[in-house]
């Protein structure tokens, strides 16, 4: 009996490992058109758009879907993806590509500059993980002084630490970043 079983069992077994794989191969859990298996960015979010063969978006507006607390909050968190200061006060300095501090630089340009250096499909990945990154810590470092809990401070070790890793290190000073402007970002919702 125990034999029949195992041979029963085995048979199964086999069956079943010879089905799934077909399956988890075409699966696509976030609906960008690349397998999961391919897929180097998955769960596609807003702003996201031009999707890759590597599953990462090529194009993005990181303004979209989000509600400002008023026009200053939004002139800053455009600054900071741009460097443009236009109506944003006397005290905001204008930021220039190639910048090698958060105080004169801007966003998208660290986010090209330093996903340069890899292949293509890891470039794709770096280059969302830094847009996911800017969006949260962008939006809460342009808000008002007195309520955001990301300051420039922050920001710009954060900044000075990515650009001064050597490029194998960057996924994972990037990844430290990650944790510690979540960890910010949860004292936000206490």
């Amino acid at each position: 009996m125990k034999r029949w079983l195992h041979g029963v069992c085995s048979g199964l077994c086999v069956a079943v490992l010879l089905a799934c794989p077909a399956k988890a191969q075409n699966r696509d859990s976030d609906g960008d058109g690349v397998p999961d298996v391919s897929d180097w960015c998955r769960a596609t979010r807003a702003g996201e758009s031009a999707i890759d063969v590597c599953g990462c978006a090529s194009s993005y507006d990181f303004m979209a879907g989000l509600a400002f607390d008023d026009d200053s909050h939004r002139r800053w968190y455009r600054r900071f993806w741009t460097g443009n200061c236009a109506g944003v006060g006397p005290l905001c300095v204008d930021g220039e590509a190639g910048a090698e501090s958060a105080f004169s630089g801007y966003w998208l340009d660290l986010a090209k500059r330093y996903c340069s250096d890899v292949s293509d499909c890891e470039r794709a990945r770096r280059q969302v993980r830094l847009w996911r990154l800017g969006r949260s810590v962008g939006y809460e470092w342009a808000r008002d002084n007195g309520v955001r809990v990301i300051d420039s401070s922050q920001l710009g070790d954060w900044w000075d630490a990515f650009v001064r890793a050597d490029s194998p290190e960057r996924d994972r000073v990037l990844g430290s970043i990650e944790r510690l402007a979540a960890k910010r970002l949860q004292e936000r919702t206490r």
